[in-house]
């Protein structure tokens, strides 16, 4: 029998049961090996991808971040003129100081920085988790579905075109993230 690097031919020799097992086990031990350093190499791979990913989150959400006061003063100033312009002269004082304070307090609920702080925390624990040896498929998972959560609220609270394009990024990321994470254990 030779072993020639990619291809084992059998020739017809007489080859004692005791040799055989011995080139078998030899065989399956260099094809484990191999099969090892390649899923390591693999995952170190998978690793780095998720590294950019959340690298490339981080820098969209910065974004966000950047630009939501400006959003915030933009928002309740459109909504106290659009006030202003269709009851300006049916209002009295009094009612128009309770109707900016309703303005106001609806800008509060709009406020995304709860969001953006968890979802922060979410891109730091999904880093710190890829270091770990040990399984974490299900906790990754489980942060990338949270993750997408909180996007998904910013998204919905923070409706400018300005900051459009990071969400699909930050989105997008996530779903990558996620398809590589369906083959960690």
């Amino acid at each position: 029998m030779l072993y020639d690097k990619h291809i084992l031919r059998i020739e017809k020799t007489e080859i004692d049961e005791k040799n055989m097992r011995k080139f078998i086990i030899k065989t399956l031990d260099e094809a484990i090996t191999a099969h090892q350093k390649m899923a390591l190499a693999e995952g170190d791979s998978m690793k780095e991808y998720c590294f950019n990913s959340l690298s490339k989150m981080s820098s969209a959400l910065n974004k966000i971040e950047d630009e939501f006061p400006k959003y915030k003063k933009e928002i309740y100033s459109r909504l106290k003129d659009n006030i202003e312009n269709l009851l300006g002269e049916y209002i009295k004082e009094e009612d128009n100081k309770k109707l900016l304070l309703e303005t106001a307090i609806y800008v509060e609920k709009a406020d995304i920085t709860e969001e953006i702080v968890r979802l922060n925390n979410h891109i730091d624990k999904f880093s710190a988790l890829l270091e770990e040896k040990t399984e974490l498929g299900k906790k990754l998972n489980f942060i990338l579905q949270e993750m997408h959560r909180e996007i998904n609220t910013i998204g919905s609270k923070f409706n400018s075109t300005k900051v459009f394009d990071d969400i699909i990024l930050i989105k997008e990321e996530i779903e990558k993230c996620r398809e590589i994470i369906q083959n960690v254990r």
